[in-house]
């Protein structure tokens, strides 16, 4: 099932242990409820230092050991019996404390919060994109290893549905519909979880397709390098929903996207043409050039948060692109490629095959490269960044100084001459 063993049987040793300690606990619960709580006077009068029986006795003071109660209301005390009340809360917290910290070592304090907290904590503050968190990681362990219940589990899978199906409302009937399945950081990853796909329209011409197993549901840490998003086919104008289901041992779940078909990509989503972002572009772009053998050209493109490249009003930026490779004005070598979310704060990403003459951007004999790098806004591949409403539809030539090429058997990274 692909589940994380060691984990899963310190999972079940720690429960195991803490039950073991509980009852153990118990115990000494039961120790300081009896010392303090079950000598009541049930009417005795006694003396309230050496709890001698003083119901013959007229007055208050004790025949025993001569102390004077001084009122009648202390000869009916409860006696207390501290120093064995304090050897069972000994034996109460002492047993307890291994257990607690081996569950807190496991994920901090959040090992300790019952499951249902966990899940309310985040119904409140939103659910996490990606684990990495003590209170994520301890919550996944729950649903995965069986710690959480059969309910709770599926209320997890009901909530995060409509937060791993993502599409556009608008879509161009030109182009291929695109659905992004991004299962987030909860579902199983593994050939337990199917989804199936259904683009709809009123004439009954439904374009449908399945999706199962660990080929669709990429570590979802490493979206960067890999594209999310599935593609359907091209939609016509009478398609009104696209409805996706999804299977996961004991539970299923539906949702449905509504969908407007467009007759162009800059109908559903915004281009944006601003001389400030190419340069910003321009200055933060870094290529690298990867040969790893036959047909294994590869280009890397980064630059750092993309976020932070859009001005004032443009947050919501998106970028996809298309690389040429040009000798004047032919372009002999091509790639596209489009940003997605980069994950805790590190730098936008992308990682595509190079098509065409390749091996004209690899020839290390010739003393100067005879092309140039354009990088252009691609409205179709800005398409699938689904969270946003506006691209970049600029264009830019990258200098040489900002591409680095790999030549399998050269001598490691160098520099464009």
């Amino acid at each position: 099932m692909g589940y994380d063993l060691d984990a899963m049987i310190s999972t079940q040793l720690s429960t195991v242990w803490l039950v073991m300690a509980g009852a153990v606990a118990l115990i000494g619960a039961l120790i300081v409820a009896w010392a303090l709580f079950s000598d009541r006077s049930r009417g005795r009068k006694r003396c309230p230092k050496c709890w001698y029986d003083m119901s013959a006795t007229v007055g208050l003071i004790c025949p025993e050991c001569g102390r004077d109660a001084e009122r009648p209301a202390r000869l009916e005390k409860t006696r207390r019996r501290w120093v064995i009340a304090a050897i069972g809360m000994v034996v109460a917290l002492g047993s307890l404390y291994p257990a607690l910290k081996g569950f807190q070592k496991r994920n901090g304090l959040w090992s300790l919060m019952p499951t249902e907290a966990i899940i309310q904590w985040y119904n409140v503050t939103g659910w996490p994109k990606y684990r990495g968190s003590a209170s994520s990681e301890e919550l996944f362990y729950r649903l995965v290893y069986g710690d959480a219940s059969v309910s709770q589990r599926h209320r997890v899978y009901k909530t995060l549905l409509p937060q791993a199906i993502k599409s556009r409302d608008r879509w161009p009937v030109t182009l291929p519909m695109r659905v992004g399945i991004r299962p987030g950081p909860f579902f199983q990853r593994d050939g337990s979880i199917f989804f199936t796909v259904e683009a709809v329209n009123p004439k009954g011409s439904n374009i449908r397709d399945s999706l199962q197993g660990a080929g669709l549901l990429v570590n979802y840490l490493y979206f960067r390098y890999s594209d999310p998003t599935h593609e359907l086919a091209v939609i016509d104008s009478s398609t009104t929903r696209i409805d996706v289901r999804a299977e996961v041992p004991g539970w299923n779940g539906s949702h449905t996207i509504r969908v407007t078909p467009v007759a162009t990509i800059d109908d559903a989503i915004t281009p944006v043409r601003d001389t400030s972002v190419d340069a910003k572009v321009q200055s933060a772009v870094q290529i690298h050039l990867y040969d790893r053998g036959p047909e294994r050209r590869y280009l890397h493109l980064t630059f750092g948060r993309y976020d932070m490249l859009a001005p004032q009003g443009l947050e919501d930026l998106a970028f996809g692109l298309r690389v040429e490779f040009r000798s004047g004005s032919d372009v002999f070598a091509s790639c596209r490629c489009f940003f997605s979310d980069a994950p805790f704060g590190s730098p936008a990403t992308c990682e595509v095959l190079i098509e065409g003459d390749v091996d004209r951007l690899f020839d290390l004999n010739a003393t100067t490269a005879q092309w140039t790098v354009v990088v252009s806004g691609d409205g179709e591949m800005a398409l699938r960044r689904f969270d946003r409403e506006k691209y970049w539809a600029g264009s830019i030539t990258v200098p040489k100084s900002q591409v680095l090429r790999y030549v399998q058997g050269g001598n490691g990274w160098q520099s464009v001459p």
